[in-house]
């Protein structure tokens, strides 16, 4: 066997191609982040649920770094302070479906192609990010489920950690466009009809605050 260090930092093929495949599983599953997307894309459309499913995958991109350079275990450590990302994860979505509900006064004035400039995009993207990177509970699953594919035998740890942390948030974004475009679709067909359409609205809110108080009392 060769010595540590001349072997490769980073996780072997085999470690890479589980954490993928479990993470893509996962990622089936409903859970807050999926139900994110569904908000978004009958809030809105199918562009804009795919964009927020980017953003989701790169809050847990951030994540899997957080994790890798030692503050995932801070965090899970510190009870103050995985409480106060709690709480600023559910105002934050507590935000977005009070937004989306502002937004009903005005829906009879709204074209049916409204929201896809780039700029909403990024909102959507930005919107995404946010929420994944406010979910402790993404940080405590990374903490929970990656060491047991660390070969501490190769050295550098926080590197392999980062490896198969990046790997999770990469195998979900198949699934959430997915979702995305699928609900976007859906909800596209009745938008023809205001009564419809504002039915939308609330149920995306509603999906918001249901999240909000999920990540509120979790943990």
């Amino acid at each position: 066997m060769l010595p540590s260090c001349l072997r490769r930092p980073v996780p072997t093929v085999e470690s890479m191609a589980l954490v993928a495949g479990a993470g893509f599983l996962f990622s089936l599953s409903p859970g807050p982040s999926m139900l994110f997307v569904i908000s978004r894309s009958i809030n809105r459309n199918r562009r804009l649920g795919a964009s927020a499913a980017i953003g989701l995958a790169l809050g847990g991109m951030a994540l899997a770094v957080i994790t890798a350079v030692g503050a995932g275990t801070l965090l899970a450590d510190s009870s103050w302070l995985l409480t106060t990302v709690r709480i600023g994860g559910a105002l934050y979505l507590g935000y977005l479906a009070a937004d989306t509900l502002r937004g009903l006064r005005d829906i009879s004035t709204l074209e049916v192609t409204a929201d896809t400039t780039a700029d909403s995009a990024i909102t959507a993207i930005r919107q995404g990010f946010f929420v994944e990177l406010l979910n402790p509970k993404t940080v405590l699953f990374f903490l929970a489920f990656l060491p047991g594919f660390v070969d501490t035998d190769m050295g550098h740890i926080g590197l392999q950690m980062l490896v198969l942390g990046l790997l999770i948030p990469l195998t979900a974004i198949p699934s959430d466009v997915t979702v995305a475009l699928v609900a976007g679709s859906m909800a596209e067909r009745l938008r023809n009809r205001t009564d419809l359409r504002m039915a939308l609205e609330v149920v995306s809110a509603l999906i918001l605050f249901a999240l909000a108080i999920r990540v509120a009392m979790s943990v």
